[in-house]
């Protein structure tokens, strides 16, 4: 391992919560100086969430990568270069989710093509992809670069779409993303990656600075930017510290971001099970499903606005034991693989776990099988 230098960038990372504070206070300003205002198709920055009671402004991103942006002059030349290209690289993802945010009409698809856009757009301006996957046979294709940089390019783009659709929470998204860089900021630190070590951990301040107005009451949404880009810059960020160092393993990179990858691909099997399509949103989501839960169980129907944040500091902790575990396994492929499997058990085991506590309702509740056969609402990450 090679020296980590003992001083990490806490001023720049100061600046980047402080400022991502004071976007956030602004845009919330902003909002109420404008609900007088008429608002015309496709200028509407409030959108009525499924469990809001007033329109909320969707631009919480952008206070993200302001304070991002800010702090970039005052990073060291080697974590500016590495910031600089990465907040290139999402470029593209950040305008396609600021539409949607505004809202204007861009399809999950059209996201999507976005943040693969952004994945070639990363891997062009790094000169470099995904290096292997720790499978003896498929790593062998990797030697073949147009497949190595398509396959890379999927796999960010699906972490960045997974990042979405789990931005269904008051705090969860953004939680979920502080939970993840602060993994890949310790595991660039036992690589001997000091320059992501230190970019990554400002983006976790900014981020932090953005979850101080969300949660607990939701006064400002991550929106499609915020959770598409962030997804991008996480994806990239393990990306990098694979393709510099080939004794880290792919399987731990997928452990410190379990949780939206887990829970995008079980939507994926569950709508393919039910016969739909395949971004047809729902609200079956495994933060869905416990906040469901705890409202039939614990909280109460009609307290949402207290449901809704205790959801997500009930899971925060089970998000948080992949991502230590990749952590600890950062440079041993079969114990990092054995130990995915077993989260991956896990998540379906309490996913199925929740959903009977829901169902095994005390007189008089709704249960979730019921809620489930309503018409689907779009959540803020749907």
């Amino acid at each position: 391992m090679r020296a980590i230098p003992r001083d990490f960038p806490l001023g720049p990372a100061a600046i980047a919560l402080l400022v991502a504070v004071a976007m956030c206070l602004c845009i919330l300003v902003a909002r109420r100086s404008m609900r007088a205002a008429p608002i015309r198709r496709g200028q509407d920055i409030r959108a009525r969430q499924a469990m809001h009671h007033r329109p909320t402004s969707r631009l919480g991103g952008l206070a993200v990568f302001g304070g991002w942006l800010t702090c970039l002059p005052f990073l060291d030349p080697a974590v500016q270069a590495v910031s600089v290209r990465l907040a290139l690289s999402a470029f593209p993802v950040i305008v396609a989710g600021l539409a949607e945010d505004l809202g204007h009409d861009v399809s999950p698809r059209r996201r999507l093509l976005a943040a693969g856009i952004s994945g070639l757009v990363a891997a062009f301006l790094f000169g470099l992809w995904l290096p292997k996957v720790d499978v003896p046979v498929g790593d062998a294709l990797f030697a073949f670069a147009p497949f190595a940089i398509l396959f890379t390019v999927f796999c960010t783009s699906g972490v960045s779409h997974a990042f979405n659709l789990i931005d269904g929470m008051h705090g969860l998204a953004a939680g979920t993303a502080i939970i993840g860089a602060v993994g890949l900021s310790a595991v660039a630190v036992q690589s001997g990656q000091p320059d992501i070590a230190a970019s990554v951990l400002v983006i976790a301040a900014a981020t932090l600075g953005f979850l101080a107005i969300n949660y607990p009451f939701g006064l400002v949404f991550l929106g499609d930017a915020g959770a598409y880009s962030i997804g991008h810059v996480l994806a990239w960020v393990s990306i990098l510290i694979l393709a510099r160092d080939l004794d880290a393993t792919a399987w731990a990179m997928v452990l410190v971001l379990f949780w939206p990858v887990a829970d995008t691909c079980f939507a994926m099997y569950r709508r393919w099970k039910n016969s739909q399509r395949a971004d047809q949103p729902d609200r079956l989501h495994h933060h869905q499903v416990v906040l469901r839960m705890l409202e039939i169980r614990v909280i109460g129907r009609d307290r949402r606005h207290l449901a809704n944040p205790v959801a997500t500091l009930v899971l925060l902790p089970f998000i948080a034991m992949p991502t230590l575990a990749g952590v600890l396994l950062w440079n041993n492929p079969a114990w990092a693989f054995a130990a995915l499997v077993v989260f991956a058990a896990l998540f379906v085991v309490s996913y199925r776990l929740v959903i009977g506590l829901a169902q095994r309702r005390p007189a008089g509740r709704a249960s979730l099988g019921k809620e489930a056969d309503r018409p689907p609402a779009i959540m803020p990450g749907e």
